[in-house]
């Protein structure tokens, strides 16, 4: 899946590789070598699949070697200068990312990061020189508790942390995001390269941690293992992503498959390519047989994200031109496309990370890391386990633009409850077990307040991303100490016979018709038979996965017709708000919030606020930790 226009480009004959120059940086030396030489192999194999794809020419690959220092990193700059280098592709880590993100966005120099570490802050100025194929913290968070649970059967795990700012980072939202679903043992803080604290591991040993969780590099497998060893201690392990790699050598150790066989590891990298290209194919061979692999073994996850990164880049940057200026750059790297997927998605978000992330699971195998079957697992598109964040987590927050968002009777509709619509669904007990009825109405409001966080370019947990996010947040406590006329309401309640919701701009209110989406979309695909005593155990933690493949299907189908459900109400609920807001109908663009068209069809996943919205959403709501909103 490359982009829309690069057929074309090639028919035009475009010289991209002509004079091109590629730095690559990393960690050559030292004890994160073989992760770096991993992310260099991809980059290699990347230059080598866009030169026999048609374009003429051959770049120019420049290594330097950062030595997982700060300070080193800047010297890449300094090289990529003297070299006359395009773009500088970092393999950049915990220790070494903040230093290649700042001195990027000084010198306004195309910086493309590889290894397992984002930026902390992102921006969505046309000039914004970093692109990164990762998620925010958020999302990974998230994903973590997913698979800590399925199949990893988590209670109370243990976190082993990385002592950088990405590495906090990270458990920051660990901790807002799965207190609810877990008992979260730690963090054990680690330096970077460091051995782990005997007594901070006692701890957590002590305190009953069932699995640690790794958030670092990849050394810092080798540091927990050791340590675990001293303590005669097998507590399996999960690794976030970036720590699949040679570079961690307990991983590849004889027995080392016997000893963490429930070890899971998770992979987050962008999954492009259905199939491999054959340049990277050839180049995982080469490595593979270098470290005396089997021919067979996986390609390396950071070989691939170096590979697919370089990959696009190079395929941007054909269009662009040996003139073109940044902005011009940057802009075409926005709209990069998967093509006819979901609409033309792009591959980066606004922010210039990765706009649609797939996960994927690891395991221990005889030959070391190797991919599990993902089939087997959950679809990550339809969200996370049932009731890992409650309605609470999200609040009012001072100084936004609030939204009261509630179920009730729509006033402009004859009476309908939405336990009618669920009842519909087969979504409720109608008093046969209370509390699990309250669960799936907590459940859909949790997620349609995520959802909705999402569409206004915040973290789906509610937290913001400053510069920018939308100034707004979303509540189902009436506000206090505001008055009515200072907050916007939202009522999900009733029915219509063509449109999902309505919007009274001048009240500051709207409705959302869950019934019509019952009615028009998911009818077809309602629970059978009807939810009962016991699916409880999918709501409360209980049910082990894998037991039977009915009961597995059983969980999913909940899982999806409730995330789906919610995901209309978000969707409607921001096509509403945004006529408030003062946006009005659009159908020149089938992924458009406003498009009236389209949007009975589009996942919320897939929509967006096209330029011309965007500019009044900057005008009402301002950017969050901007001073002053946009003028029109």
């Amino acid at each position: 899946m490359g982009s829309q226009w690069l057929p074309a480009l090639l028919a035009c004959g475009v010289a991209i590789t002509d004079g091109a120059k590629v730095l690559f940086a990393g960690p050559l030396t030292g004890p994160l070598a073989p992760s770096a030489k991993e992310s260099l192999a991809g980059v290699r194999a990347a230059l080598d699949h866009v030169e026999k794809s048609g374009f003429s020419g051959a770049a120019t690959l420049v290594e330097h070697d950062d030595g997982d220092d700060p300070k080193r990193a800047d010297a890449a700059f300094d090289a990529a200068k003297k070299q006359k280098a395009d773009v500088l592709v970092a393999a950049a880590t915990g220790a070494t990312v903040d230093a290649y993100v700042a001195k990027a966005r000084k010198l306004g120099v195309p910086l493309v990061l590889v290894g397992s570490a984002g930026p902390a802050t992102f921006t969505l100025l046309p000039e914004e020189p970093v692109s990164w194929l990762g998620v925010d913290a958020v999302e990974q968070a998230i994903t973590i508790g997913t698979y800590l649970e399925i199949p990893g059967r988590s209670k109370k795990p243990g976190f082993v942390v990385e002592q950088t700012a990405r590495g906090k980072q990270l458990w920051a939202a660990l901790e807002r995001n799965l207190k609810s679903r877990f008992t979260l043992l730690g963090p054990l803080f680690v330096a970077p390269h460091a051995p782990l604290a005997a007594d901070g591991l006692a701890k957590l040993l002590a305190d009953g941690a069932d699995r640690l969780v790794l958030v670092g590099e990849p050394d810092l497998v080798d540091a927990t293992t050791a340590a675990l060893a001293a303590a005669k201690s097998s507590v399996p392990l999960f690794l976030t992503d970036g720590m699949v790699s040679a570079a961690a050598t307990s991983l590849h150790a004889a027995g080392a498959a016997a000893q963490w066989k429930d070890s899971f590891l998770l992979d987050g990298n962008a999954r492009l390519f259905a199939k491999p290209e054959p340049a990277l194919v050839a180049a995982a061979l080469g490595l593979n047989r270098a470290a005396g692999k089997p021919d067979d073994a996986p390609i390396a996850p950071r070989m691939r994200r170096a590979f697919d990164s370089t990959r696009v880049w190079l395929e941007m940057a054909a269009g662009a031109g040996k003139k073109a200026k940044l902005a011009e750059l940057m802009t075409l790297l926005r709209d990069v496309r998967y093509g006819e997927e979901e609409n033309g998605r792009p591959l980066f978000d606004p922010t210039l990370r990765s706009a649609r992330h797939l996960w994927l699971p690891w395991k221990l195998g005889p030959a070391g890391p190797q991919p599990d079957e993902p089939t087997y697992f959950f679809d990550p598109d339809f969200g996370p386990l049932l009731r890992v964040r409650p309605p609470s987590l999200y609040q009012a927050e001072p100084g936004s633009k609030v939204v009261w968002i509630w179920y009730g009777d729509a006033t402009s509709k004859a009476v309908r409850t939405i336990e009618k619509d669920l009842k519909d669904l087969g979504l409720i007990t109608h008093g046969y077990d209370g509390e699990m009825d309250r669960w799936i109405l907590d459940e859909l409001l949790a997620r349609t307040f995520g959802k909705l966080n999402k569409l206004f370019l915040k973290n789906e947990d509610g937290t913001f991303i400053p510069g920018v996010s939308f100034d707004i947040s979303f509540t189902n406590v009436k506000p206090e100490g505001l008055k009515e006329s200072e907050y916007w309401r939202a009522v999900i309640a009733g029915d219509d016979s063509e449109a999902g919701g309505r919007a009274w701009p001048g009240e500051g209110r709207c409705e959302i018709y869950s019934s019509f989406m019952v009615r028009t979309i998911f009818q077809k695909d309602k629970l059978q038979p009807g939810l009962r005593g016991e699916d409880r155990r999918f709501f409360d933690g209980k049910y082990v996965w894998g037991s039977t493949s009915p009961e597995n299907l059983r969980l999913k189908t909940i899982r999806c017709l409730v995330d789906g459900y919610a995901g209309s109400f978000a969707l409607t609920g921001a096509h509403e708000l945004g006529h408030i807001i003062g946006c009005g109908h659009d159908e020149a663009d089938p992924r458009s919030i406003m498009n009236v068209v389209e949007g009975a069809g589009l996942r919320e996943t897939s929509a967006c606020w096209i330029p011309e919205h965007v500019e009044i959403l900057e005008r009402v709501l301002g950017r969050h930790g901007v001073k002053e909103k946009k003028k029109r």
